[in-house]
């Protein structure tokens, strides 16, 4: 669809809030909405997010050694890098659909079903509402 963003700066920094509106997308956790730093997009049908947000709510340990990422949480251990469309669960090879990109100056964003599914978590996408719900198990 189409993406109305109102920028509206609140400091000298690279920050900016988001006037909530219908194509605007809401991730929930188990019932409770997430606060996003920067808003959730759609890219190629796959919900990305800023990778920072989803990790800090689901409680992971995040590394970073240049543009590579690793995820931790419970014994799983997912790799990702800046660009590519492929992520590694515990070393095996997952396709991601979209690459890990880098969006509004700097935010590493990273599509949130096959993240999320790979760390134990169910998720559901609603249409008619733009929601995804990620229910931890």
């Amino acid at each position: 669809g189409n993406f109305y963003n109102f920028e509206v700066n609140v400091s000298q920094e690279d920050n900016a809030v988001y006037i909530k509106n219908m194509e605007d997308i809401s991730v929930y956790l188990n019932g409770s909405e997430l606060i996003l730093d920067k808003k959730a997009l759609r890219e190629n049908e796959q919900t990305i997010v800023p990778m920072r947000d989803i990790c800090e709510a689901l409680k992971t340990v995040v590394g970073w050694d240049g543009s590579a990422a690793t995820i931790e949480k419970n014994g799983t251990t997912l790799a990702l890098t800046i660009g590519s469309d492929v992520m590694y669960k515990n070393g095996e090879e997952i396709k991601l659909g979209v690459p890990v990109s880098i969006k509004y100056a700097g935010n590493v964003f990273v599509p949130l079903r096959p993240i999320v599914e790979a760390l134990g978590c169910d998720v559901q996408w609603n249409e008619d509402l733009q929601r995804v719900d990620i229910t931890t198990k």
